[in-house]
């Protein structure tokens, strides 16, 4: 009897999943509260991903380390010299950072057909403003994500104020806001133009007739309903997104938006221009219509203590973990044990006219000042179009407008004011 036997496909994927610097004294380049960002323990498959920076504590002085990285099974690691050759690269080897100096590697798939390129940096991130301001008249650009398909792609929001790129938004390479337009292009991106992306733009929509954000709650098609996903609310936030795991199932989804970005100073108030159409039927996560129920869009400032693991929050513990001690968020309804309550006569105010609205946040502890200043709170700045679009739930058609973003800091010595408690 003769048996034939087969071999395995070669791998097709080239990510890098974890990456990490060995630095003697870790205490140098990070503040003892944030000694872990020596690693970054995954690394995001995104396209935008392939940023991967570790922010430093202000004033410290980067010098070469070594490397060390793991990658999808088979792959292998090439890194490219300053003038462009590339060589093997070994697990561990001395890299230069001196400089803000940017590393390029390429990482290729077992069966050599899928390559990606990534930049390790290190950055110090400068002190931040007592003022971020935000007009989404001009602050997006096309994004194209497929070379092989011309005009399949969305639209990315980029901050034109110079204080939030370099403090919110403080990768270099990646200042732009974050939202879930990637994973839905893997979904449904070749049957969408940008303007049907759960992010995009409403042009000449804004309150003063220029362009604005608009977010809308989108059907995700056949893959998406593959991983019993079947809608996608749009949102916006500043954090780091994941497609490749928005997409593998529920409890996946769940943890592909990781939100927040270290702050030096405490957040008080966040102003925007808002208005809200809600979708004509509200879905539960499988997709049963909920008589009576209206959609509902989410808008909110965290602040939080940042050592938590990997420094960040995710959509499960956003709103609720305990490591928030700030929050402003516009006002829904809840049932007597907290959680949320779905209603037929929502509370927020926001209607079909744009009306600007100021969230103040409320503390249950003021930060401690030399954590804050050593940069050991975060904040997330964050915005859906449906505020149970984590849970998959919402009404398909909702759409969520905003324009001037202000959001507003606690002045301080930096700003000529000694005490302003």
């Amino acid at each position: 009897m003769v048996c034939a036997c087969s071999e395995e496909p070669a791998n097709m994927e080239c990510d890098v999943e974890s990456i990490w610097v060995h630095v003697d004294q870790p205490t140098s380049l990070f503040t003892p509260e944030r000694v872990g960002d020596t690693l970054k323990a995954e690394v995001s498959t995104s396209p935008e991903g392939r940023y991967i920076t570790w922010l430093l504590k202000n004033g410290a002085e980067p010098g070469s380390y070594p490397v060390y990285l793991t990658t999808t099974p088979g792959a292998t690691v090439y890194i490219y010299s300053e003038v462009g050759v590339k060589r093997p690269f070994n697990n561990g080897e001395v890299v230069h950072f001196a400089g803000e100096k940017k590393t390029v590697i390429e990482v290729v798939s077992e069966d050599k057909a899928w390559s990606k390129q990534y930049e390790l940096c290190m950055v110090n991130q400068p002190m931040s403003s007592p003022e971020f301001s935000f007009d989404f008249n001009d602050e997006f650009e096309y994004y194209q994500y497929s070379k092989t398909k011309m005009g399949v792609g969305y639209f990315k929001f980029k901050p034109q104020d110079p204080r939030a790129i370099s403090s919110l938004f403080y990768n270099p390479d990646d200042p732009y806001w974050k939202n879930g337009n990637p994973g839905f292009a893997m979904s449904r991106g070749t049957n969408a133009t940008p303007e049907q992306y759960p992010t995009t733009v409403g042009f000449g929509a804004g309150p003063d007739g220029s362009n604005c954000l608009l977010m809308q709650t989108l059907s995700t098609g056949g893959l998406g309903a593959m991983a019993r996903i079947y809608i996608a609310a749009g949102s916006l936030f500043n954090g780091e997104f994941d497609p490749a795991k928005a997409l593998k199932s529920r409890s996946a989804a769940r943890l592909a938006t990781q939100f927040g970005t270290p702050i030096d100073r405490k957040p008080l108030s966040m102003t925007v221009d808002m208005k809200y159409i809600p979708g004509p039927n509200y879905w539960d996560e499988d997709k049963h219509v909920l008589p009576g129920i209206v959609d509902e869009p989410d808008a909110y400032v965290v602040f939080y203590r940042n050592d938590v693991p990997g420094g960040m929050l995710d959509g499960t513990n956003v709103l609720t973990d305990p490591s928030i001690i700030g929050k402003a968020r516009i006002k829904h309804r809840y049932n007597p044990d907290g959680t949320n309550q779905e209603t037929g006569s929502p509370i927020h105010g926001i209607t079909a006219e744009w009306k600007t609205f100021t969230l103040e946040l409320e503390y249950t502890k003021e930060p401690d000042p030399e954590v804050l200043k050593n940069m050991g709170y975060s904040m997330i700045i964050g915005f859906s179009s449906g505020w149970q679009g984590a849970d998959f739930r919402g009404a398909l058609d909702s759409k969520f407008y905003i324009d001037n973003i202000v959001i507003e800091m606690q002045k301080d010595e930096r700003d000529g004011v000694v005490n302003n408690n």
